[in-house]
């Protein structure tokens, strides 16, 4: 099976290897840009979700990074550096789509039940062992059967001397698993959508917006890297838009992650504030408690003797009698005439420590 049509390789190759390259930049400039900020301001606020978000940006590595060099001269007998760039390929991205579908999932059980982050912690070994060390099985496995060899400007799994085994390790051990991912985010993000129109939302952040984005970016950037694999897999010859939609959305896939999670309105809050040298977010040095007084709950911020001044704020009572807090977190709130269990205030993705 050719990947790609003879003549695809020799009157496109250096124009799409170019287009990947320079994306693979901007994806890796835009990363460590992110990953920087985050590790200057993780002191401010972190918690379970944006774990997830820092381990999404760091399964985008390895694609990047394994884009930076084209194999098209090597020795066809040096079958061992594709045999290490490969799998990193078919690992980064299968990663990757484990991750987001991670994200939205934990999205949508925050919704739903309300959950308080320590609810979560518990599953975070389990995240881990799914979003970096099961998409390993999918990338070594093709080594042992048909390998990975020299595709146009890439490593990818080797041709089979039986069209059908190709087909099959492909489909089994790469499109086949991110096409199930992008079904599964679909469908949960659909879920997501009918369980908030049970109710009549009055407020929503816009940290909640920003998170609808990523399923987003999942599905632009994977479509077309799905629908060409499968289409040149059964011998067909490659659409030229596809194929350049295909690899420079693919490798734009870590700018878009980075820029998702900075335009999180908490996030550039934050830097702003460490940029203009405000302190007042210091977790180390606020303590806050609520009391009603007359109807009304007042919050207090209580900051270190030394500081020598106490912060009172006032929240007006909820205006609805049937309106029920959603998502403390997304400061979702609505009103619904549906009985609504409510067990717990705090979203796992709550600003507590």
């Amino acid at each position: 099976m050719e990947s790609l049509a003879t003549t695809f390789r020799e009157e496109h190759h250096y124009a799409y290897f170019q287009a990947g390259y320079i994306c693979s930049i901007v994806s890796l400039v835009t990363i460590t840009i992110t990953l920087f900020l985050l590790f200057l301001i993780r002191k401010r606020f972190f918690n379970f979700f944006y774990s997830l978000g820092v381990y999404l940006l760091i399964a985008d590595l390895p694609i990047i990074v394994t884009s930076f060099h084209d194999p098209s001269n090597l020795d066809p007998s040096n079958t061992l550096y594709c045999n290490i760039i490969g799998p990193l390929r078919v690992y980064s991205n299968i990663s990757v789509a484990v991750w987001n579908l991670l994200i939205i999932w934990t999205v949508f059980f925050t919704v739903k039940h309300n959950l308080v982050e320590e609810d979560l912690r518990i599953y975070l070994p389990r995240f881990l062992t799914l979003g970096y060390l099961f998409p390993w099985i999918f990338a070594i496995v093709p080594i042992f059967i048909v390998g990975y060899e020299k595709k146009f400007t890439s490593c990818w799994i080797g041709t089979s001397t039986h069209p059908w085994a190709t087909q099959l390790i492909n489909a089994a051990c790469y499109w086949g698993i991110i096409l199930l991912c992008l079904i599964l985010v679909v469908i949960v993000s659909i879920w997501t959508v009918r369980f908030l129109l049970r109710f009549e939302i009055h407020e929503i952040s816009g940290e909640f917006y920003a998170l609808g984005l990523y399923p987003v970016v999942f599905i632009l950037c994977n479509a077309a890297d799905v629908f060409d694999r499968v289409y040149i897999s059964f011998g067909a010859e490659a659409i030229v838009w596809i194929a350049y939609t295909h690899v420079v959305m693919r490798q734009l896939q870590g700018f878009f992650h980075g820029m998702v999670f900075m335009l999180n309105p908490r996030v550039r809050s934050e830097i702003v504030k460490m940029i203009l040298c405000d302190k007042s977010a210091d977790p180390k040095k606020v303590k806050s408690f609520t009391k009603e007084i007359h109807g009304a709950e007042f919050q207090k911020q209580l900051l270190h003797e030394s500081d020598g001044f106490v912060h009172l704020s006032m929240q007006q009572p909820l205006p609805l009698e049937n309106e029920v807090v959603i998502s403390k977190y997304f400061k979702i709130r609505g009103s619904t005439h549906e009985a609504y269990s409510n067990s717990s205030q705090n979203s796992f993705l709550s600003d507590r420590a």
